[in-house]
């Protein structure tokens, strides 16, 4: 007769699993139940186990039955001979894909044992150059046992073909890349001028550059007149001979002038500190306020407000027929 398994809501005592363990062992002749048999024949899932004893092996024990034994654990030095016979016998490296299709054992244990497959292979070659070490692919070896697989890690450096240079890619709006020179530094400065706290009042071709007004720090955040020189680096203030009594601020993109008896803003280093660079965008040529545009700003900016806007596109046109048409 077979028994039927427990109802819901009728967890079993320890004496009625047990009977229900050996009669199914009985039934089946067998010395072991596993996990999946115990919960599909006699209904004994895991949580109903272990509410009277610690664990499958227990339980098998208390039933006068024998455990499952896991089968013994391969030694590195098994798993790397069948390595070294799999590489061998396929004339080369394989990636982990065919590796698992080639190898007596799963890639995956090599994962386990070593925590990736690039370290099972640097765990290799070290065993390889002791043991075999006129193994031929020991070059192909040392490239894949490199972090990105033997892959350079970013672009490929080219030599170039004599096009236009740009710098870093910034995602300004407006401005796509880094200043390669001075007018690039003009421009970006034109940009980030109301995050930074400046106002433009005029631009030359003589020296100095700009003429702008800064808002300072105190309660009633005065405003003073500064004399701006653009530079692509510090030091070219210098190189061009300039006077630094008729200048106030060398704005610029590298500051490489560590001396300089002048302040000295390096635009870099603000975008640099700003962070995160979709705010700088933000505030650079978007009409959403972000953070840096609501300190930075001198003037509100004219915005249609949202009961405006949605009543506009709430309330279209009438339509009118030709016959009746006003």
């Amino acid at each position: 007769m077979t028994a039927a398994p427990p109802r819901a809501g009728r967890p079993l005592g320890r004496a009625s699993m047990i009977a229900r363990v050996k009669a199914l062992a009985r039934r089946r002749g067998s010395r072991t139940l596993s996990r999946r048999d115990l919960e599909s024949a006699t209904g004994i899932g895991y949580l109903q186990m272990i509410r009277h004893f610690d664990s499958h092996t227990a339980l098998m024990e208390a039933c006068g039955l024998e455990a499952r034994k896991r089968r013994p654990s391969v030694s590195d030095g098994a798993l790397l001979i069948a390595m070294h016979e799999t590489f061998t016998g396929a004339g080369g490296i394989l990636d982990w894909q065919r590796f698992d299709r080639a190898c007596c054992h799963r890639q995956q244990t090599y994962k386990n044992r070593w925590g990736s497959w690039t370290a099972a292979l640097r765990a290799y070659r070290e065993w390889v150059q002791v043991h075999h070490p006129e193994f031929l692919h020991l070059a192909e070896l040392a490239m894949r046992c490199q972090p990105h697989g033997g892959r350079l890690k970013g672009p490929v450096a080219w030599h170039g073909c004599g096009g236009p240079r740009l710098g870093a890619p910034l995602n300004l709006n407006g401005l796509q890349h880094a200043p390669t020179n001075e007018m690039g530094v003009v421009f970006l400065f034109g940009l980030l001028a109301p995050s930074l706290g400046y106002l433009v009042e005029s631009l030359s071709t003589g020296f100095p550059d700009c003429a702008a007004k800064r808002r300072l720090h105190g309660p009633d955040q005065p405003w003073e007149r500064v004399r701006i020189e653009f530079e692509f680096r510090s030091r070219n203030f210098l190189t061009h001979k300039h006077d630094p009594r008729k200048c106030d601020l060398i704005v610029c993109w590298k500051n490489d002038w560590p001396d300089c008896p002048l302040e000295v803003l390096e635009l870099k280093r603000e975008i640099e500190r700003f962070g995160e660079r979709g705010k700088i965008a933000r505030a650079a040529g978007s009409a959403r306020p972000s953070r840096l545009s609501r300190t930075g700003r001198t003037w509100p900016c004219r915005r249609t407000s949202r009961s405006a806007a949605g009543a506009a596109r709430k309330s279209p046109s009438r339509r009118w027929p030709s016959s009746r048409r006003p």
